[in-house]
């Protein structure tokens, strides 16, 4: 009897030390590729590029990030493999050649609260997909840009999900 409490005990132990298979669980990245009329690579940005949340009018009910979110882009490798110095950029290195991280890449990453709206209902929550646009300033006729952010456009980076390879950028062609 003893024998079947230990290992149900640590079979119990087994399953909770796999819960979260890797640490980007949670986490959803939009990467971005700037390039110029000719298709070069644009790797110092003389205006931001945001990440800006539009209708949403429950924004200030979302729990752990409340009111409308934006926030710039990052060159790949600081938004991503360095956002946590250590655990990331150790986890990270193995994706070090995908398309994500190439010239001209910019990434932002998002939390669970920040990628779904989530509204308390009492001990649970309501999830509600927030909707971003990619928003920039032209150089020259200082007009805003606006690129809508699809579903394909989120990637998660749970290594669960697959490769990072599998990440493709939105192209922007710029000024």
């Amino acid at each position: 009897m003893k024998k079947i409490i230990l290992l149900s005990f640590l079979f119990c132990i087994g399953l909770i030390s796999n819960a979260q298979h890797c640490p980007f669980d949670g986490a959803t990245v939009i990467v971005i590729k700037v390039v110029d009329k000719k298709g070069r690579p644009v790797t110092k940005l003389k205006q931001p590029f945001q990440l800006v949340e539009v209708d949403n009018p429950e924004a200030d009910s979302c729990s752990f990030s409340a009111g409308l979110f934006q926030k710039d882009f990052l060159p790949s490798k600081k938004g991503i493999m360095n956002r946590y110095p250590g655990s990331w950029e150790t986890w990270s290195q193995r994706f070090k050649d995908c398309s994500l991280f190439g010239s001209g890449c910019y990434a932002l990453v998002l939390s669970m609260a920040e990628d779904k709206c989530m509204i308390s209902q009492g001990n649970d929550y309501r999830y509600r997909l927030r909707n971003y646009m990619i928003r920039y300033t032209t150089r020259k006729s200082k007009t805003v840009q606006e690129i809508p952010v699809t579903e394909g456009n989120r990637y998660s980076l749970c290594t669960g999900a697959g490769s990072w390879c599998r990440i493709k950028p939105v192209t922007i062609v710029i000024e």
